[in-house]
């Protein structure tokens, strides 16, 4: 019955991306998402997209990019569904290349991003 919500279609399109990396890894080489994947989404969902992305990059080339907003992106690193361990976290974590923020000096190509 939830099928039509924002959430399950988001889900549905991570899915989809992963399938289309999956079958054509050397083609792609690697994934993006834009943070609006993470919008409308519970926590336990959003966990478990990162934790398929980490075994995806454990056990292949993939690289993955994602501008993700503050509070989905600590909403993953305090999760507390057991869906991620420590090591995901801190992984997770090492990972960061860009953290933008009111500081001028964090904005990408000299920009804000609203």
């Amino acid at each position: 019955p939830k099928d039509g919500s924002l959430s399950i279609g988001n889900v549905k399109t991570f899915c989809y991306d992963v399938l289309l990396y999956t079958l054509n890894s050397n083609i792609l080489g690697f994934l993006a998402h834009d943070g609006e994947l993470f919008s409308e989404m519970d926590k336990r969902q959003k966990a478990t997209i990162f934790k398929i992305i980490l075994d995806q990059i454990k056990n292949s080339s993939l690289q993955y990019l994602v501008n993700i907003g503050d509070t989905s992106f600590n909403e993953i690193l305090n999760d507390d569904t057991g869906i991620l361990n420590d090591e995901d976290k801190e992984l997770i974590k090492t990972k960061v290349i860009l953290q933008i923020s009111e500081d001028q000096n964090t904005w990408l190509f000299g920009q804000k991003f609203d």
